[in-house]
């Protein structure tokens, strides 16, 4: 039986040890929460199902890697297996495997369930858990396979599945020997008098050939012209595309005239190209005014009574507001180079998107369109329709042709015919005996089946008038379920949605414990579509099959809490209730 399972990073499952070792686990939790994924999560840690590709979309959004742990109880070998893989979004996975602590390769330990549970891994899979997707045309459980393995029949349909193939090259060789006879027949019944009607006839389709040759050969001119004008018509989407996307995006730096995309670009460019000298101007008279600023300051630093600038006397007071305001001339000059410098560096930008923008502009070109005017899509039509009917000329000269042949060679017509009519006797004969000998090995290995099946329906029927208080419920050798009623035999398609998922939970359990030894199923929603009395009969089928053997062990996912918490209470030892709220490591 499966003991635990260990999530980390799938999906919901941020980090989650589950302990699963009971009898019967209801796996509780609203819809939505994570029922699904918790079963999908062991089917693929033990089963490699579905493959990477597909399981990849598990990973948790933002985690580097899923990874999914399940350790299971091997009853009949008193030994414990733990298997363990990774994903990452990637769909690189990792495998890891021991057996009582002694690390196995991914082949040994499939091959260890299969032994272990007596059955292959496509059917380990499809008894032990639910495919959600699987459609109903495939929703037969393959138990002839197996059961034909098991019970010493597969060679004989092995057999008839040589049979079949040798058949089939049979009914082949039969219809092309009708062929010929057919082909001898009306050569013989034909008649000298038809040859010159039949020259005439196909001297008229050489005549009507060569006419619909020079149409054709215009209509393929016409073809060749109406595609080029598919190909300008395409390449000027692609170029109005491509500018309409150029368009968007510089939309989102200028506001554009739609009617006149192009002049409203040009027209910014020269207002950025003004706007940067114009920044430049400012820059350098910001520049100038504080050199003479720091000249004069420089000048004034030492005292002296003269002006640097007027030469005139200058008293101590003077000289000391002189140097101030120079000192402030200068400060402020400094703050208006920086804001000249910003001017530029912004226009510069600005200069340079929209200077891209020009270029990636200039860069499309056109497609020009072919010279000659476009003849529309009826060209490739009628030209269509021109070599249909070239066809059909080339096949009505080719009868034609035959049956001049035909008349020409009439003197080796009746050999032709006899000899065709022998040989198809003879392989009517053969498919006559191969077509017995499979239906003998058929009925042998049908009836070495049903041997072992008939049991399962009865059980099986006895199950479904429980819950249904009808018969009819019986599984197929090939493994189909169907259903007997008064109006006929209907197929697992055809019955309802709770009818359709009973018959199924049921042929499930009968079918895992007659024919293998798998300790684990695993039901997902068995109860969803079910009215309240067939969803507690059924959940209490499921319970009685968990506590009498029938299985090993039964893990039901679903959003019934009431129910399965009145089950648990009844039998604590053997049913246990595991709710989605442990989601975390302890």
């Amino acid at each position: 039986m499966i003991r635990l399972v260990d999530l980390k990073n799938w999906r919901a499952y941020e980090d989650t040890a589950i302990d699963l070792s009971s009898k019967v686990v209801f796996f509780v939790a609203p819809n939505g929460v994570g029922k699904s994924s918790l079963m999908e999560a062991v089917r693929w840690c033990l089963l490699n199902v579905p493959l990477p590709r597909q399981a990849k979309s598990a990973v948790r959004l933002g985690a580097s890697s899923a990874r999914v742990k399940v350790e299971i109880a091997l009853a009949d070998a008193g030994q414990s297996l733990l298997v363990e893989r990774s994903l990452t979004p990637a769909g690189k996975v990792t495998f890891s495997a021991s057996l009582d602590g002694e690390a196995i390769q991914e082949s040994q330990y499939m091959r260890i369930l299969a032994d272990q549970w007596k059955a292959d891994l496509g059917l380990i899979d499809r008894l032990m858990f639910t495919d959600p997707k699987l459609p109903l045309s495939k929703s037969a459980i393959p138990v002839r396979d197996h059961l034909a393995a098991i019970l010493g029949v597969k060679p004989l349909l092995d057999a008839v599945e040589h049979l079949q193939a040798a058949r089939k090259k049979v009914t082949d060789r039969v219809a092309e020997h009708r062929r010929r006879v057919g082909d001898a027949e009306t050569a013989v019944v034909s008649n000298q008098a038809t040859a010159s009607s039949t020259t005439a006839g196909l001297n008229t389709v050489i005549d009507q050939q060569q006419e619909l040759a020079g149409e054709i050969k215009r209509a393929e001119a016409g073809a060749r012209l109406a595609r080029q004008w598919e190909i300008f018509r395409e390449g000027t989407a692609a170029h109005n595309a491509a500018a309409a996307e150029i368009l968007a995006e510089l939309g989102e730096v200028i506001a554009i005239d739609d009617s006149a995309p192009e002049e409203t670009l040009s027209a910014a460019h020269e207002e950025a190209t003004a706007q940067l000298a114009e920044a430049r101007q400012a820059k350098t008279k910001s520049e100038i005014s504080r050199a003479r600023s720091a000249r004069a300051s420089d000048l004034l630093a030492e005292p002296s009574t003269t002006c640097p600038t007027c030469l005139r006397p200058l008293s101590e007071h003077e000289r000391r507001s002189a140097l101030a305001h120079h000192h402030g001339s200068i400060e402020g000059a400094d703050g208006d180079e920086r804001h000249a410098a910003e001017a530029e560096s912004t226009a510069q930008d600005r200069l340079n998107i929209l200077g891209s923008f020009m270029s990636r502009l200039s860069a499309l070109h056109a497609p020009s369109p072919p010279a000659e005017p476009d003849p529309g899509p009826e060209a490739e039509a009628l030209l269509t329709s021109l070599r249909d009917q070239e066809r059909a000329l080339t096949e009505a000269g080719g009868r034609l042709r035959g049956l001049l042949a035909a008349e020409t060679n009439r003197a080796n017509s009746d050999t032709r015919l006899a000899q065709s009519r022998a040989a198809l006797q003879a392989t009517a004969r053969e498919e006559q005996l191969l077509s017995t000998t499979i239906e003998a090995f058929n009925n042998l290995a049908d009836k070495t089946l049903r041997d072992r099946i008939d049991p399962l329906i009865e059980e099986l029927a006895g199950r479904w008038k429980l819950l249904f208080g009808t018969d009819g419920l019986t599984l197929e050798p090939s493994g189909e379920l169907t259903v007997n009623s008064a109006g006929g035999t209907l197929r697992i398609s055809d019955l309802s949605g709770g009818e359709r998922a009973t018959a199924v939970l049921v042929a499930r359990l009968l079918v895992t414990a007659s024919i293998t030894q798998i300790p684990t199923v695993w039901f997902d929603e068995p109860l969803e579509h079910l009215d309240p009395r067939r969803r507690s009969a059924v959940a209490r089928t499921l319970v009685r099959a968990g506590q009498t053997a029938t299985i090993e062990q039964l893990i039901v996912t679903t959003y019934e809490d009431r129910l399965a918490r009145q089950l648990a209470a009844a039998d604590p030892d053997n049913v246990r209730v595991v709710h989605s709220d442990i989601r975390k490591h302890d």
